[in-house]
């Protein structure tokens, strides 16, 4: 695979991401407004339930600007130059187009053609999706999650099975060492990963007597810790911690003192775990562990000097 194919590899997988976003924006909102109603007693949740179930977004539907059911290239953004529709803004598109380029060259140097680098294209399908609805709707729609879920570990258990009958080559694309693939390396990131995560907000929850954390959000983690293993997905949960962190107190600070109101803030917390989960991806887990080790003996060889 040479440099110049990552281009239309990029671009299809943006066009994809946003056949995709505009169908699940549609269950969004549907999910928005039926919630509403809920918690305004105009509707009874088995039926608000019900409505959500029986809608799948990867039925084909008719756009709510132009009246078509759009096919996957009719998001490539020099296909819409010419076009009324307000759901498939060329500029928008172009922008996304060139986004994932550059970061799936950044990968592609990184990696070269392996399987870390398959992943990675897999994933940022996913991903993009998710953090644009995510933070539009403050929603991760489960059958994103669960399909990630699936996949990570089909895949995992493919590679065991392939592994066991020695039906990948050593120098195959997707060679592997035992430590980086398996069944039990996905599992235990699904169990992990999404465990502590589920008694982090449950905890929280219980404290502050509302809900901490979406659903979505631990699935995603169960997602991310199905493809690459729970090393991966605590180490982004940590990272995305800390960056929740830092835009939830600013977003706490504009809630309480500029909209004056109780303090209280919604943040979309998916699009931090994905970023921190493509730090991890990139970097890797052993460079961040040694950096955090290095900060650490820097900051505790500061204090023992000064004596604060």
């Amino acid at each position: 695979m040479t440099e110049l194919l990552i281009i239309p590899l990029a671009i299809l997988i943006s066009s994809i991401s946003w056949f995709f976003i505009h169908r699940f924006s549609i269950m969004a909102q549907l999910e928005n407004q039926m919630e509403v109603l809920l918690f305004n007693e105009e509707i009874q949740s088995d039926y608000c339930y019900s409505v959500i179930d029986s809608f799948s977004a990867f039925v084909p539907r008719k756009c709510e600007s132009c009246s078509k059911v759009h096919s996957i290239f009719d998001y490539i953004s020099i296909f819409n130059f010419n076009e009324s529709c307000s759901k498939r803004n060329p500029l928008v598109l172009l922008s996304s187009e060139l986004f994932i380029i550059l970061l799936t060259y950044i990968f592609y140097t990184k990696y070269g053609f392996t399987y870390p680098f398959i992943i990675f294209c897999i994933l940022i399908l996913f991903f993009f999706v998710i953090t644009i609805i995510d933070f539009k709707y403050y929603i991760i729609p489960d059958e994103l999650n669960y399909s990630g879920l699936i996949l990570g570990l089909l895949l995992h258990s493919c590679l065991t099975i392939a592994n066991h009958y020695q039906w990948i080559p050593k120098n195959s694309i997707i060679a592997l060492s035992r430590d980086q693939f398996g069944f039990i390396y996905s599992i235990s990131g699904v169990v992990l990963g999404a465990g502590i995560l589920f008694c982090i907000a449950h905890i929280v929850s219980v404290i502050v007597n509302k809900e901490a954390m979406g659903g979505g959000d631990i699935k995603l983690i169960a997602f991310i810790g199905a493809f690459l293993g729970y090393k991966t997905a605590l180490m982004s949960l940590a990272i995305s911690s800390l960056l929740g962190s830092i835009f939830g107190l600013i977003s706490l600070v504009k809630s309480k003192l500029i909209k004056k109101n109780q303090g209280y803030t919604t943040i979309a917390f998916g699009p931090y775990i994905i970023f921190a989960t493509l730090i991890v991806m990139y970097f890797g887990e052993s460079y961040l562990i040694d950096l955090y080790i290095d900060f650490s003996r820097y900051w505790v060889s500061e204090y023992t000097q000064t004596g604060y």
